[in-house]
């Protein structure tokens, strides 16, 4: 609707409707239904709603009494204010229920006159354009402004027993979750975990630890018939199984274990608890955007939570997947010496357990981003200046992402001598990166073997030699021993 703001002059602006949408009573939902209603004659009042409205007790034929109405028929909307997709507008639906139906029914409204001119709505932002709105009645206005509860619901953590799933339950009791249920493999054979439980009993949450897996459709279903009262209004998906081998040794078996909770395991959530969710956060890893050597599987997995963290936002439903790179003194780490080794060879940067809840509780609190692209949160990586002198740098040098400057390095030798001592440099670098240790410490005189590397640690150091260096190296039954 052009007009123009100078009311100075006489001239008067002329008016184009180019798109309209309506909410009127019978059939005129839409302006084609109003057509109809005004074409045909027809009328929009009914005699129906007398018990909905216990007309036969407020009705008195005195127009001006208090506390009646002297009417025997309405103007009543054909259409449930229930209805309204929240998901479509990015709302939470604990959230769409404490706005007023008028409001929720106006975003409808005038998303579809936008849609019927068939205007964009981020071509309006910043336009000269006039909103005019009136009700009249406002009985939302007595609702006093304050966050949703959350306590009437169930919220659901898979594989809560461990050390993020634990900290994840304190978290939602926190926010003010009474009501608690996990599933895992473990279930309360946890010492750790029973007590959390009495944790959760002093602060009158109340907790229900299921021993099993997501992989069982049939125990989610049955789960969720028996939160009917309080039905699952948010759900963690943080399901994981490692079965670590390099891709030309795995079997099936083991490959099927550790991709499956990622992949089928969400998909079961999906399919089970569908657009039902105020929130879905799924626990991803770094893993599956840098990759994790003897991980291919689980790494397989975790981009598969990222992908369906898009696809779910992309059809206005919530969901965060997280990719959590190395928490300190948590989750599997934090029990096991060696993968927190290996997670500091990958150049991942640390972070506190208190900066990884406030994600988690992010996730929670905005469960839909403004494009899919924002389904997927990325934590703990970071990458140096490749061409600066500082001691992260050396270490992604041999990076595939940086060899180009190993290679421009390399083209300017003209002698042997020199392209040997660069190439001599950049495996020590390398292998300084893979072990975690200063390169200063890799001594040419001795083998690589006798630097404490394991297998996984010489197959990476050998497909590196390969990509990048363009060598052959062949593979031994005894420890990689090049020389």
């Amino acid at each position: 609707m052009p007009f123009s703001t100078d009311r100075g002059g006489a001239a008067r602006d002329d008016i184009a409707i180019v798109g309209m949408s309506c909410r009127f009573s019978g059939i005129a939902t839409s302006p084609d239904g109003l057509w109809q209603m005004l074409s045909k004659g027809l009328t929009g009042w009914t005699n129906s709603g007398r018990n909905r409205f216990c007309l036969d007790s407020f009705w008195h034929p005195q127009p001006d009494l208090s506390g009646s109405f002297n009417t025997r028929g309405f103007h009543l909307l054909n259409q449930d204010p229930a209805l309204f997709d929240s998901a479509f507008f990015r709302i939470l639906n604990v959230e769409a229920k404490a706005i007023d139906p008028q409001q929720r029914m106006m975003l409808e409204v005038a998303y579809e006159a936008f849609e019927d001119a068939g205007i964009r709505l981020e071509d309006l932002a910043g336009s000269d354009t006039a909103v005019y709105c009136a009700v009249s009645h406002h009985d939302y206005d007595k609702i006093l402004g304050r966050d949703p509860e959350v306590s009437p619901s169930s919220y659901l953590v898979i594989g809560g027993t461990g050390g993020l799933g634990k900290a994840t339950l304190r978290l939602l009791a926190n926010l003010g979750a009474k009501r608690l249920i996990t599933i895992s493999r473990s279930g309360l054979d946890s010492q750790t975990m029973k007590e959390v439980l009495e944790e959760m009993l002093s602060r009158g949450v109340e907790v229900t630890v299921h021993k099993g897996s997501v992989l069982d459709k049939d125990l989610l279903r049955t789960v969720s018939e028996q939160c009917k009262e309080h039905p699952i209004r948010g759900v963690v998906q943080g399901a994981m199984v490692l079965q670590d081998s390099r891709i030309e040794d795995i079997k099936y078996d083991q490959w099927r274990a550790a991709i499956d909770p990622k992949v089928s395991g969400t998909w079961n959530i999906h399919e089970v608890f569908g657009d039902t969710l105020d929130f879905l956060v799924l626990f991803s890893s770094s893993g599956g955007i840098i990759g994790s050597f003897g991980q291919g599987n689980y790494c397989a997995g975790n981009t598969f939570q990222d992908a369906f963290a898009r696809y779910r936002a992309g059809m206005g439903l919530p969901a965060r997947s997280i990719d959590i790179g190395f928490v300190e003194g948590e989750g599997y780490t934090a029990d096991n010496e060696a993968a927190a080794d290996f997670v500091r060879r990958q150049g991942l940067t640390s972070y506190r357990l208190q900066e990884f809840l406030v994600t988690v509780e992010e996730a929670i609190k905005r469960p839909v981003g403004a494009t899919p692209v924002e389904a997927q949160l990325l934590c703990g990586i970071s990458r140096a200046d490749p061409i600066s002198s500082s001691q992260e740098a050396a270490l992604q040098r041999p990076d595939p992402k940086f060899s180009h400057i190993w290679r421009n390095m390399g083209a300017g030798c003209t002698i042997a001598a020199e392209a040997s001592a660069m190439i001599l440099q950049a495996i020590k670098t390398k292998l300084a990166r893979l072990l975690a240790v200063p390169a200063e410490d890799i001594l040419v005189d001795r083998s690589v073997a006798s630097h404490g590397m394991d297998s996984l640690v010489a197959v990476e150091l050998r497909n590196w030699i390969s990509a990048f260096l363009e060598a052959i190296t062949h593979r031994q039954k005894e420890p990689f021993n090049p020389t």
